[in-house]
C-alpha cells in the first residue's frame, strides 16, 4: 500500500480537516469542536442534562479535558452544574436556555457542511461510509479493550 493511503494516516487527516473546518464555523459562535458536540449531546437528552462521566464517555475524551470543556462552556453560561436530585452528593451538568438556540444554529450550521463534504457521494456512498466507519470503531474499541486486559 502507498504510504501517503495508510488508513491511520488518512483517518488522522480526514479528522484534522473537518475539525478545522467545523472549528472555522464556529468561530462566529466563539466556541470549539468539542465544546458543540458536548451541547449538541446535552441538547438531545431528557432534561438536557448528564453527569460529567457521561460527558466523558460521549467525548471519548479524559476527565480533566471534559472538565475544561464544562468549566469554559460555564464561563461562556452555556450550562450549569446543578446538583442532582436523585444523589445530592454529586452534580449534573445541564444545558441552559441561552445554549439551546446557539445548538440549534450550530446544527444548522454542521448539516450544510456536511453536505458540501459528502458532494459527490451517492446516497449509497454515503451509507456504506457510516457503516464501515461505525464498523472501524467498534473493532478500534475492541483492540483498546483487549490491550488493556493484557493483549489481543
Amino acid at each position: 500500500m502507498d504510504s501517503s493511503r495508510k488508513l491511520g494516516r488518512l483517518m488522522k487527516v480526514n479528522s484534522s480537516a473537518y475539525d478545522a473546518t467545523k472549528n472555522a464555523l464556529l468561530e462566529q459562535y466563539d466556541l470549539t469542536s468539542r465544546q458543540v458536540d458536548l451541547l449538541g449531546f446535552l441538547r438531545e437528552r431528557e432534561g438536557h442534562e448528564a453527569t460529567q462521566k457521561e460527558l466523558t464517555e460521549y467525548l471519548h475524551a479524559s476527565c480533566a479535558t471534559t472538565s475544561g470543556v464544562v468549566k469554559r462552556l460555564t464561563e461562556k453560561g452555556l450550562v450549569e452544574r446543578v446538583t442532582c436530585e436523585d444523589d445530592r452528593r454529586s452534580n449534573v451538568i445541564r444545558l441552559t436556555d441561552e445554549a439551546t438556540s446557539v445548538v440549534d444554529e450550530c446544527v444548522r450550521e454542521f448539516r450544510s457542511m456536511d453536505e458540501l463534504v459528502m458532494a459527490g457521494f451517492t446516497d449509497e456512498d454515503e451509507e456504506l461510509l457510516m457503516d464501515l466507519l461505525e464498523r472501524l470503531l467498534a473493532n478500534a474499541e475492541g483492540l483498546v479493550q483487549q490491550l488493556r486486559d493484557g493483549g489481543y
